[in-house]
């Protein structure tokens, strides 16, 4: 009461945008753990290849979109990955972890290449679908050089699993838009 201003104090705020950080990545990385909590415990025998696209996509989507953390979409996955490498969760197939985290960085790569953000979201949904049909491609690449056997390509052969995948990633994106634009009401 001097008649003196106060200092600002730059500190506190540089500290509270740093608090602010790790809770957003702590919050990837609890997205990333629901995916696949979700992904295990929902297991119900449809018999339809990529079907998980429309959850899996649809909240890695809605985390990418609302983040503004530059690899948003790596973190949540790696987290995902992580969790279904545990024994507990009942994942039989060794390669879709280290899938998931493919989809992470194939989304964070095509979010900065193509400024996904400001687009239409049918222009993301295509990329969202395209991320997400990376499974099957890999799984292609892995069942032709015979180091795993894939049952999917037994059953529906090569065309419908990646066409399946491509379309469920897209609608999940589509879902995640939505649930946003509705939420932003």
């Amino acid at each position: 009461m001097s008649g003196k201003s106060y200092q600002k104090n730059t500190l506190s705020l540089s500290l509270t945008k740093r608090y602010a950080t790790v809770i957003e990545i702590l919050l990837l990385i609890l997205t990333g753990v629901f995916i696949t909590t979700l992904r295990a415990y929902l297991r119900i025998p449809l018999n339809i290849p990529g079907r998980h696209g429309i959850e899996v996509i649809g909240i890695l989507m809605a985390a990418r979109i609302l983040s503004g953390q530059k690899f948003a979409s790596s973190i949540t996955m790696l987290a995902s990955g992580s969790m279904m490498l545990l024994p507990f969760m009942g994942f039989k197939d060794p390669t879709i972890p280290f899938m998931y985290m493919g989809i992470g960085f194939a989304l964070d790569f095509v979010w900065a290449k193509f400024d996904l953000k400001t687009k239409n979201a049918y222009i993301v949904a295509f990329f969202g679908g395209l991320c997400y049909m990376m499974i099957p491609l890999l799984r292609l690449g892995l069942h032709f050089s015979g180091l795993v056997f894939i049952s999917s390509f037994a059953k529906h052969g090569i065309i419908i699993p990646i066409l399946s995948h491509f379309f469920f990633g897209a609608l999940g994106t589509l879902v995640a838009f939505g649930a946003i634009k509705a939420l932003k009401k």
